[in-house]
């Protein structure tokens, strides 16, 4: 047998190649990885030295999936995570060393020093580093059972008790805006002063564009002229637990410097366009598009003709997903150039969505982190047409995966609503997922073999409605809604494991 030898120069070459083509695996981020382990999937291999090579030719950020544990990178104990740790890690998956590393003190650096020193001067550069971005928690803290009823959550698995993904974390800027700490997201308050900002103010789909957004650039409203419409993920992203930053001292008169105001009586138009169809029932997709409700958090279709509310956004996170659609439709449903429309075909705000099938039956979100469990048409526990009420999502599918180490884990969970809905392709239809979660779909097939989605019935989130209790979250892939169903329901169940 032989072996190549790893050398500086070829992994570094490889990092740049490997960057072009694929996102690497980032499956957990929840447990303490072993020393070298940088993308946290239990082993130490030529996938970790890939990561790290890239960190240090500056194609990946420190801290962000999959660099998910940089804590563990500095293999060759000089206080450093660089190209010297890569290699060490790929001569261990090659067997040319050994892979018992003892790792140094690393941590990710908020800001890089350079110092140029010429014979006549000295001049010293700080320059801050981008802030890795969080996937954020829904915010829900409370348990209740089948029946509405508040219960402890220790050991439920509800998404009360977990509370997966980074805590929800706003700074009011003082001008207007409100910041969303963990996604990087500029928000416009709103108020109740009779401005463009108004709360009660309403508009068709394409006066959302035309005139709330147009009206915001116009001004410089906060001193930026990028205000946009925000996509459907980045929508719903801030429901269903409305943070006080987004409605608080909301009272006649105020104005976006005195309060922050948000209403429930009507849904928020996103620049996403339905690709399909809504709600059955429904037209044909593309003279719908999709609004979010403040009230639940539901994510619903509406005719582009009708009056909603907006709130403008700027920005756009690096490792927050896109909504997957590269398409733009007029309010007639007709195909239109994207260039200049600000829909979310033309903007595409997000990380682009990326996918590893890691051959063992699950899928890992190369954005989140997360792992996801892939479903079959077996006859087994994974099998896409199995269906369940709530409480049996946690007592039967979730403990199945568990009680068999399913993909040797045992940390599987019910997804809440948010990480259930960022898997979304919103350019696909019947379902609305990406070709990672539905290709290969065939009688008898396994998850080693197939990934199938249905879209004949919703998928059960974690996520309880504070607002009714006996119902809980449930995502449509047939077009790709958020809902509310009663806990008595039978939907299906997509495992996941990790947190952002």
């Amino acid at each position: 047998m032989t072996r190549t030898l790893f050398s500086l120069r070829n992994l570094a070459a490889l990092a740049l190649c490997v960057a072009a083509l694929v996102n690497l695996a980032a499956p957990s981020l929840t447990r303490a990885a072993v020393c070298g382990d940088v993308n946290g999937d239990g082993v130490v291999n030529i996938g970790d030295a890939l990561v790290v090579a890239q960190y240090d030719v500056g194609l990946r950020t420190c801290g962000v999936a999959p660099f998910s544990h940089p804590e563990v990178c500095d293999v060759n104990g000089d206080a450093a995570c660089d190209i010297g740790d890569a290699l060490r890690m790929a001569q261990c998956d090659v067997g040319l060393i050994g892979c018992a590393f003892t790792c140094g003190s690393f941590a990710c650096s908020s800001t890089t020093t350079t110092t140029t020193t010429t014979s006549t001067s000295s001049t010293t550069t700080t320059t801050t580093a981008p802030p890795a971005c969080h996937f954020p928690a829904t915010g829900q803290t409370t348990c209740w059972d089948s029946s509405g009823n508040v219960i402890p959550c220790a050991g439920t698995g509800q998404d009360g008790d977990l509370q997966k993904g980074a805590p929800l974390s706003y700074t009011d800027n003082g001008d207007g805006t409100i910041t969303d700490n963990n996604t990087g997201l500029m928000w416009e308050k709103l108020s109740m002063d009779g401005s463009v900002h108004d709360v009660s103010n309403t508009y068709t789909w394409a006066n959302a564009f035309a005139q709330h957004v147009a009206t915001l650039n116009g001004t410089s409203f906060a001193g930026h002229t990028d205000w946009r419409v925000p996509n459907v993920k980045e929508l719903q992203n801030i429901v269903p637990a409305v943070s006080p930053a987004f409605n608080n001292n909301c009272t006649s008169g105020c104005t976006v410097l005195t309060c922050s105001c948000t209403t429930s009586s009507s849904g928020y138009w996103s620049s996403t366009t339905v690709a399909g169809q809504a709600r059955p029932g429904d037209p044909p997709g593309p003279t719908f598009a999709w609004f979010v409700l403040f009230d639940e958090g539901n994510v619903q279709g509406a005719d582009k003709s009708e009056v909603n509310f907006v709130r403008g956004v700027r920005g756009g996170s690096s490792c927050f997903p896109a909504t997957g659609q590269t398409t733009c439709w007029d309010s007639s449903g007709n195909v239109i150039p994207c260039a200049g429309t600000g829909q979310d075909g033309d903007l595409q705000k997000g990380a682009p969505l990326s996918y590893t099938d890691n051959g063992d039956g699950t899928i890992t979100d190369n954005n989140t982190g997360l792992m996801w469990e892939k479903l079959s048409m077996d006859g087994s526990v994974h099998d896409v047409s199995t269906t369940y009420p709530w409480a049996n999502a946690f007592a039967q599918h979730v403990a199945t995966l568990n009680g068999t180490s399913f993909a040797g884990h045992t940390d599987w969970r019910v997804p809440n609503v948010k990480e259930l809905e960022s898997i979304m392709n919103y350019q696909n239809v019947d379902p609305t997922v990406s070709p990672a979660f539905n290709t290969n779909c065939t009688s008898g097939c396994t998850v080693l073999t197939c990934s199938c989605t249905t879209s004949s019935s919703g998928y059960w989130s974690s996520t309880t409605a504070a607002s009714n209790p006996s119902t809980a979250g449930v995502l449509d892939t047939g077009g790709g809604g958020v809902c509310l169903d009663s806990k008595s329901v039978l939907d299906n169940v997509r495992g996941v494991r990790g947190g952002s």
